[in-house]
Formats: structure tokens, C-alpha cells, sequence
């Protein structure tokens, strides 16, 4: 059919927005036949209070407030604490900055 696989968030992309040069790295994509790279969602739903309109991260901004209250600059976590029953995986982060 003639279409090109091809990714939304490219290190291409992310490099000519932000000005940055990067590696040329092979990565998995973010699913098959994806060309998008690698990314970790650090956030949660529900906690941002910049108030956006079209966020899918923010569906009711009144929740968000009061997540924010529970937010303890002295947790590792963005909400609450981490509890005997969580488990904490350290994700694997390679640099694909170039350098200069």
C-alpha cells in the first residue's frame, strides 16, 4: 500500500523541538511495527493542577486539587508514600543524547 512505518515521538522529532542532537540508537518502539521511542509516564492521572482543557491526564480538576494535597515533598512517590505491599522497579535509563 505504499505506507511508511513511522513514529509520532522520534528522537528526530524530539530533537529538532528541543534543539538537541541525538544518537542514532536502535530501540523496541513502543509497540510492534511503532517507531516511537522508549518513553516511562512518570505522572498519574488526576494531578496536575495547570488546569489544561483537552488533558487526557485531568478528568476532574477538583480531584486533582486534592491529590495535590496529599503530594509530601519528602516521598520518592508523586502521591502518598510507599507502602510494605508496593513494589519499587528501578527502570533502565540509557542516555541518547549526543555528545557534544
Amino acid at each position: 500500500m505504499g505506507i511508511q512505518a513511522s513514529g509520532c515521538i522520534t528522537l528526530d522529532i524530539l530533537g529538532r523541538a528541543n534543539g538537541i542532537a541525538f544518537r542514532d540508537r536502535k530501540h523496541r518502539g513502543t509497540r510492534q511495527s511503532c517507531h516511537c521511542i522508549e518513553s516511562r509516564d512518570i505522572g498519574a492521572y488526576d494531578t496536575c493542577l495547570n488546569g489544561c482543557k483537552y488533558c487526557y491526564a485531568n478528568r476532574d480538576p477538583h480531584r486533582a486539587f486534592e491529590n495535590f494535597r496529599r503530594h509530601d515533598p519528602a516521598s520518592p512517590l508523586l502521591l502518598g508514600h510507599v507502602r510494605p505491599e508496593d513494589t519499587v522497579t528501578q527502570g533502565v535509563q540509557r542516555p541518547f543524547r549526543r555528545q557534544a
